[in-house]
């Protein structure tokens, strides 16, 4: 993981000390950027706040959760804040060592869209 190049959005960090990480600052706009110049995935890793903010804005191409079989009676939805509502067609689901993986696209996405975003820019 230390290799990996790792990408940190804050508003309130002024540094980031882990190896190969960038810190940026203007979400959406920079986001659109590292699209634009990269073909490759990018992942978001616990951050309901930011998956929120980047759907908001189209810019989330597939969304992938990994199931627990734990039920913890509270928390903050992954898509809290969104201002209306995501239409999500299941893509695939299946077992995953003791968990599920299943994978959505938005339903709002024309088959062009879907077809350029797997081969291009898409999260």
């Amino acid at each position: 993981m230390n290799a990996a190049e790792k990408i940190v959005f804050s508003r309130t960090l002024h540094q980031a000390a882990w190896s190969n990480t960038r810190l940026l600052t203007d979400l959406v706009n920079e986001a659109r950027k590292l699209k634009q110049a990269s073909a490759r995935d990018m992942t978001i890793l616990g951050s309901g706040s930011i998956v929120s903010q980047l759907a908001e804005h189209g810019l989330i191409y597939q969304y992938q959760f990994m199931l627990d079989p734990v039920a913890l009676g509270d928390g903050t939805s992954v898509f809290n804040g969104l201002s209306e509502r995501l239409n999500l067609q299941l893509l695939e689901a299946r077992p995953f060592k003791e968990r599920e993986r299943a994978a959505y696209l938005p339903t709002s996405w024309s088959a062009a869209e879907l077809e350029s975003a797997s081969r291009s820019d898409q999260l």
